[in-house]
């Protein structure tokens, strides 16, 4: 019985599965490192380009920004002299008027105003009061104004060939401008005193042959007119001077007597603003 078993147990055992051996726990080694030479970096991925939105289709908009710094409509623009104020600038202005024309003159004869001869004058003002719209003005001038005196009739019995002399004024002006087309049309009015004086004169005066002395210096006191066109600077001109006390002596007998005349006459004339004529240059466009 003992044998039967000690069998039995000897074959159940070496009918039994033979146990499966324990796996390796030791690591492989790892691989060695690549050198700097054999690493290749991966190319970055190309960002895709989103497509554009088919014709006539609807995009995305997130957000749009816009800045300004207009804040508000400019004031529209204003023409000259709506505003009360002029573009032109400072409140002055300068003149320089070259006159000519004719001139008569009385030596104090019977005949009145027997002389004549070429005017020609230069008045130069000073305008510091001027309004805002430039239509009136108001100015401080001085002038120095030339006259032929002659005459070649004389009665019969009077030593001379003809009366003839210089006349020359010397004056200070007070002016008034007046606009009521700034363009088109102003009046100028002005009056003056100063000096007057004769040269060269051997004249029929006081109904004589008589001289003026060279030193004979009288007051003088006048006024003129001038009507301008195209921005005043030409001119229609015309006034009347009388010089006061001036003394004849006689040249001939029985009339070699000291008088005194008061010489007076009036002229008319053209006359151009030159200081205008360049002021509009430079206004101009070139």
């Amino acid at each position: 019985m003992i044998a039967l078993a000690f069998a039995q147990s000897v074959a159940l055992l070496a009918l039994s599965p033979s146990p499966e051996p324990a796996p390796d726990a030791t690591p492989e080694p790892a691989p060695p490192a690549a050198s700097a030479e054999e690493v290749t970096p991966a190319p970055a991925p190309e960002p895709s380009a989103a497509p554009p939105p088919a014709a006539g289709g609807f995009g995305s908009v997130e957000a749009i920004t816009t800045s300004s710094n207009v804040h508000g409509l400019p004031a529209p623009a204003l023409e000259p002299g709506e505003d009360g104020e002029d573009e032109e600038g400072p409140r002055h202005e300068i003149s320089a008027r070259a006159e000519a024309g004719y001139a008569q003159t009385n030596l104090g004869n019977a005949e009145g105003l027997d002389h004549h001869g070429l005017f020609l004058r230069l008045h130069l003002v000073f305008y510091p009061w001027v309004t805002k719209q430039r239509q009136v003005a108001g100015g401080i001038g001085a002038l120095y104004s030339y006259a032929g005196v002659n005459r070649r009739e004389l009665p019969d019995g009077v030593e001379l060939d003809a009366s003839e002399a210089q006349q020359q004024q010397i004056m200070l002006s007070i002016n008034l401008l007046l606009r009521p087309h700034p363009e088109w049309f102003s009046i100028q009015p002005a009056g003056m005193i100063g000096l007057g004086f004769y040269s060269n004169a051997k004249v029929f005066a006081a109904d004589r042959a008589a001289v003026i002395r060279k030193d004979e210096y009288a007051f003088v006191a006048g006024g003129s007119l001038a009507l301008c066109t195209a921005w005043d600077i030409a001119c229609v001109i015309g006034g009347s001077e009388v010089l006061l006390a001036v003394e004849t002596l006689g040249t001939q007998a029985p009339t070699l007597d000291s008088r005194v005349v008061d010489p007076w006459g009036w002229h008319v004339g053209i006359g151009i603003d030159v200081l205008r004529i360049m002021a509009r240059a430079n206004r101009l466009p070139s």
